[in-house]
């Protein structure tokens, strides 16, 4: 969106400025949306879903659509771990934030699996908040009380290509099928003010993903050069075609976030459909 200049081209007959800032975490970005130092953000499943019952009857924060869809692995380096059932205390997971990260939120629904209900936090005081890539150095030293790591592209398959280490499992196999990953999201308020503004970014949004889906090798080496990974292009390239990558707009596997987060009291708003959540340039999409 950002190379390619489709924002600024989509805003006929004005000249504007799009600034984008990279920020550590989704915690950082939902202030920054909040506090208006950003119009636009993109936050996870379950910051999407408290950001849009937090400001229901306020903002009114909802997604233009997804980013993508991808595993989200859960890497081990204890050989006595088969399933989350092996750990025991002497074990720590590293991932990004406790209780509110996609990948906290999924270990809760994987306990809620294997425990019941009445057990989805089972296993949060094995948790600890470590940035992937301070998670996946600590890992693979074998020297920290660091475990296993529920982590995110690229880290998990640079853990994965240590022969010590193991897959437990996904957020595909817990909620049975590809799930978004990231969603673009700004306020209804915002919308309203800007209704110009917003039909672009919206269309960008289209326009950037369409790119990517046509120009996967550009993709890679744009996002090489952009983020200065050490990663080669034979590395980036063998995860832009994994099977289980893909690149869209329609919202997968929003509302059970949702009706995760309410049932266990997390969020204190229900909703019926995860077109709530999103604006109605999505609603035609096949979204879940």
């Amino acid at each position: 969106m950002q190379e390619q200049k489709y924002v600024e081209n989509n805003v006929k007959g004005k000249a504007v400025q799009v600034d984008f800032a990279v920020l550590t975490g989704p915690a950082q970005v939902t202030d920054a949306l909040l506090s208006n130092s950003a119009q636009f953000g993109t936050v996870g499943p379950p910051g999407t879903a408290q950001l849009w019952a937090r400001t229901i009857n306020g903002l009114g924060f909802k997604t233009l659509g997804a980013l993508s869809a991808m595993p989200y692995m859960l890497i081990t380096r204890n050989p006595a771990v088969k399933t989350i059932n092996d750990f025991t205390e002497s074990d720590r997971i590293a991932l990004p934030s406790i209780k509110s990260s996609l990948q906290a939120v999924c270990l809760q629904m994987a306990c809620v699996k294997e425990y019941g209900p009445e057990n989805f936090s089972k296993l949060d005081r094995l948790t600890v908040s470590m940035t992937h890539p301070d998670a996946m150095i600590a890992l693979l030293s074998g020297q920290s009380q660091i475990t296993a790591h529920f982590g995110s592209p690229p880290f998990q398959y640079q853990e994965l290509d240590k022969p010590e280490m193991h897959k437990v499992l996904d957020n595909f196999s817990i909620l049975g099928g590809p799930v978004s990953s990231s969603f673009f999201t700004t306020s209804t308020r915002y919308a309203e003010k800007n209704p110009e503004a917003f039909a672009a970014v919206a269309k960008a949004l289209e326009q950037s993903t369409a790119w990517i889906n046509a120009h996967r090798q550009e993709a890679a080496a744009l996002y090489i050069a952009k983020t200065r990974t050490k990663e080669s292009m034979e590395s980036v390239m063998r995860q832009l075609n994994d099977p289980q990558f893909s690149f869209g707009i329609n919202p997968q596997k929003l509302l059970p976030f949702v009706d995760f987060m309410h049932s266990v009291g997390t969020i204190k708003v229900k909703a019926n459909s995860w077109k709530e959540l999103a604006f109605a340039n999505v609603h035609d999409q096949a979204g879940s």
